[in-house]
């Protein structure tokens, strides 16, 4: 089985009359630390292996403006310490922190069952690598913005 535990919580609010909207999640997860092989040296950060956090939040404001469908105009952010979201290489260990910020406008077209939509992600990472044979590897710094627009149909 899977020897992580997770836990997380999300809600969301969106006020009718004035169009403003808000969603917030947080998760955690805690991985028990284990011996990978009685001959393999292992590095465990902290407590626990995989002990980390994940954040998101988003608000913003939609509403009917023109008459052809909700205008829906939002920020974004994203925050992601020590979170594991696959499997795990036993023989590295990470201290990292991502996170993305975001910005987009999605325009509900109701006479075509479509949703027009532009946004805009900045996702950066900063993270240690070590390694339980060789010790401390070079820092990751990674930075990525993403732009990406279409139209989805509903059918």
């Amino acid at each position: 089985g899977d020897p992580r535990t997770k836990w997380g919580v999300s809600g969301s609010i969106w006020h009718l009359p004035s169009g403003l909207h808000a969603s917030a999640h947080y998760g955690t997860q805690e991985e028990a630390q284990s011996n990978f092989g009685a001959n393999e040296p292992v590095l465990v950060l902290g407590e626990t292996e995989g002990q980390g956090t994940h954040l998101y939040i988003q608000g913003g404001f939609a509403r009917d403006i023109w008459g052809i469908g909700l205008t829906n105009i939002f920020g974004e952010y994203g925050s992601s310490e020590d979170f594991e979201f696959g499997e795990k290489d036993p023989t590295f260990a990470t201290t990292d922190v991502a996170t993305m910020w975001g910005v987009g406008i999605e325009q509900t077209l109701d006479a075509v069952s479509s949703v027009a939509y532009l946004h805009y992600r900045r996702y950066s990472n900063n993270e240690a690598v070590f390694s339980a044979v060789s010790g401390p590897l070079p820092a990751i710094d990674d930075e990525l913005s993403v732009v990406h627009a279409g139209l989805r149909v509903n059918f």
